[in-house]
């Protein structure tokens, strides 16, 4: 939540749908988180690059959870 980022995740998540913030804004911020995160724990993060679909399902969670967060707590909106 203390990414430079949220203000913009902030503002998707409220004017749009979750499939919309799923598929058009957070793949690439988890892409980047992931990768930072694996190069700093290379052991820890290696399934997560090395199964496609591990990846998405984790990807998926990690975005909904963002995108239900973003949306009700009205103090991450303001």
């Amino acid at each position: 939540m203390a990414d430079s980022d949220i203000k913009k995740f902030k503002r998707y998540a409220k004017d749009n749908n979750s499939e919309m913030f799923v598929k058009s804004l957070f793949p690439d911020k988890f892409k980047s988180i992931a990768t930072k995160c694996y190069s700093e724990d290379f052991d820890a993060y290696q399934k997560l690059f090395s199964d496609l679909e591990f990846y998405q399902k984790v990807m998926q969670a990690m975005t909904e959870e963002l995108y239900k967060v973003l949306r009700k707590d009205r103090k991450f909106l303001d």
